[in-house]
């Protein structure tokens, strides 16, 4: 069943995917509504799977982790055998992505690994396991990714304003290690499974004072660990599509890369983008109404951009299965008794 957002939800979703944390008073005033009708309205569109999560996005660089994308194109698979792979996928304590897809991929996720060996054992591990039904199996480094507000919900041109500063928000840094105590790791923990969690809720759970909680957060926010706070949509609800782009370039000028990021961080449907070291060198995920729009921004993406494409590979994102950013919570704190949250 599809969900019909009115303009007031629209501006709700809004504020809630440039800071899912934003209080209930900030968006209130923001908006011009009262803070009841905003409180409705957020548990409505939870309560009708529109948000699907929110979202707390962690700089895994800074906890020693770099992340990598894997593309997988299966064979011989049944929908049990396919349902057996992702639930493996989901559970993983290292992947902090998982979708499936329509295209030459079936499966894309994110892992995280400590060391080029670390990536290695996971997917020999992998391939034990199931390689009997992977076709190909596709491996690229993110060096740098970013998210954007979702402008096309408010019919904002993002190039005709200048970026909040919470925006985009970004993970990917140089591994400039953050030592995590305990504490530090149950507080991240507790708001990778729900951005929302307010500071009185988790000093309850954690048993110590809200000054502590407000405190750690805000010292992981400064210090870049916490990048930001965004929310996950239901597309489907939305009769949305969503894809994403892999784009393969070359002969890539410094003019010719500070225009297509520009393209990219600018255009109202793109709300995340990654720069990679592999087959793929960009790859960015848009948000529409329908494919004729898509195929609009393929047309004007090539227009501007022919001279420096070798190659582009199209993904239809039909179902999002996990998106955690500490998913090795799981092992690094495993006296965190937190209910996992995908």
């Amino acid at each position: 069943m599809t969900y019909k957002l009115d303009l007031r939800d629209k501006r709700i979703i809004y504020e809630l995917d440039t800071n899912s944390r934003k209080s209930l008073s900030d968006i209130s005033k923001k908006l011009g509504m009262s803070k009841q009708v905003v409180a409705y309205r957020v548990q409505r569109l939870l309560d009708n799977n529109i948000i699907q999560k929110f979202l707390m996005v962690i700089d895994v660089a800074k906890l020693g982790y770099t992340p990598y994308k894997i593309l997988l194109r299966l064979r011989n698979v049944n929908r049990e055998k396919e349902s057996e792979i992702v639930e493996f996928l989901r559970n993983h304590p290292f992947v902090e992505w998982l979708s499936s897809t329509d295209g030459n991929f079936d499966m894309n996720f994110n892992i995280l690994a400590e060391s080029a060996l670390h990536l290695y054992n996971q997917l020999k591990d992998l391939e034990a396991r199931f390689g009997d039904y992977i076709a190909e199996m596709d491996t690229n480094v993110m060096v740098l990714a970013s998210f954007y507000p979702r402008d096309y919900m408010i019919q904002e041109k993002r190039q005709q304003r200048v970026f909040k500063a919470e925006n985009p928000v970004t993970f990917g840094s140089k591994p400039e290690t953050f030592l995590l105590d305990e504490t530090d790791k149950s507080i991240l923990s507790i708001l990778a499974s729900d951005a929302r969690t307010t500071t009185t809720e988790i000093s309850e759970k954690l048993k110590i004072s809200r000054n502590t909680v407000k405190s750690r957060i805000k010292q992981m926010e400064k210090s870049n660990v916490i990048q930001g706070y965004t929310i996950v949509l239901n597309n489907e609800k939305l009769e949305q599509m969503h894809y994403k782009i892999l784009i393969t370039l070359h002969h890539l000028s410094k003019e010719r890369a500070e225009s297509l990021d520009w393209f990219i961080a600018r255009h109202p449907n793109i709300w995340f983008s990654n720069k990679s070291i592999g087959n793929f060198d960009i790859e960015a995920n848009i948000e529409v109404k329908n494919a004729a729009q898509f195929r609009e921004i393929i047309l004007e993406f090539k227009e501007k951009f022919s001279d420096i494409i070798t190659n582009y590979n199209v993904l239809q994102m039909y179902r999002i299965n996990k998106f955690h950013f500490y998913p090795m919570a799981k092992i690094e704190h495993r006296n965190n008794d937190q209910p996992f949250n995908y």
